[in-house]
């Protein structure tokens, strides 16, 4: 999980490895799941537009569908609070320090 938060948190914002290692934990996860929340409304309007196509292609006289029946309602987001208990388990593990994420990141072998 650690791996694959580092790696789309690289992606969605350009930013190096050492910055992304020396953030907060709390931060960085409140940061990934707000860029994952972002990028689902992003694929969501993405899909709506061939959704409402596809309902008006398979509507008729008898049943009028909509572009929520075929790709569901909009992403929510997720409005729970991040607690220390919350981290995956190599972060509790880890290390002494839990106040970054780099010593996780050297654990797992992403920084030297």
């Amino acid at each position: 999980m650690i791996k694959e938060a580092i790696c789309f948190l690289i992606r969605e914002t350009g930013w190096s490895l050492e910055y992304i290692a020396g953030l907060p934990l709390i931060k960085f996860y409140a940061l990934v799941e707000e860029l994952r929340y972002q990028r689902a409304c992003d694929d969501y309007k993405e899909a709506f537009n061939f959704a409402r196509l596809q309902a008006t292609l398979c509507s008729d006289k008898t049943h009028r569908y909509g572009a929520e029946d075929f790709i569901g309602s909009p992403p929510e987001r997720n409005e729970r609070r991040i607690n220390l208990t919350d981290f995956p388990k190599v972060a509790r593990v880890v290390g002494h320090r839990r106040d970054t994420i780099k010593p996780i990141s050297r654990s797992i072998g992403i920084l030297n």
